[in-house]
């Protein structure tokens, strides 16, 4: 089976990131998309991040009754820092009846050269770049898995929902029903 990892912080999870995993498999691209909140980025400055298993809660219940997405917990069973490389090639290992490829955003895809053992990555797994619509993405450099796909652009991103959180705004369009109720329960992002 083809299966495409879909890291990120997900600080929170919103409906564009479940927009884009089911685009993607609408499009044949993958059969499953395993979505995986991961610690901090080595390449990100430290953020207000909560605690992994919160944002993989708030994964699952984004996720609950929807085909062909799913969460895994891989990258937080690593040890840190984790890279990408890493985490694709312990994949592999653990189910090598699937094959693997990876979804990133344009943001990322623009520094992907400065990875960790970024050229073995792109030697060995197709990497699926989504444009963000906040930057226009440029990809740095010529490789045949190294794709940027059509998908849904979104005026939306982790950090305005946090903002409008704080500000007492209302978020209901932007994620799920039981997301929003989790947020608001333990009562975070304020």
């Amino acid at each position: 089976m083809n299966v495409t990892l879909f890291p990120g912080s997900f600080n929170p999870v919103h409906n564009g990131h479940i927009a884009l995993a089911k685009s993607l498999i609408e499009q044949h691209l993958t059969e499953e998309i395993w979505l995986s909140a991961t610690p901090q980025n080595p390449l990100k400055a430290a953020s207000v991040l909560l605690n992994d298993n919160q944002r993989e809660e708030m994964l699952r219940l984004a996720v609950e009754g929807l085909e062909h997405v799913l969460v895994t917990t891989i990258e937080k069973q690593l040890p840190q820092p984790n890279y990408t490389i890493n985490t694709l090639n312990v994949l592999a290992e653990q189910y090598p009846e699937h094959q693997f490829s990876l979804l990133i955003g344009g943001d990322n895809a623009e520094i992907i050269t400065r990875w960790f053992k970024y050229d073995e990555l792109l030697e060995k797994y197709q990497v699926f770049v989504y444009p963000r619509i906040d930057c226009k993405t440029v990809l740095p450099l010529q490789h045949p898995h190294l794709q940027l796909i059509e998908a849904p652009l979104f005026p939306i991103s982790s950090t305005k929902v946090r903002e409008a959180i704080a500000q007492g705004d209302n978020i209901s369009e932007w994620i799920a029903p039981k997301v929003q109720e989790y947020i608001i329960n333990n009562n975070i992002y304020k």
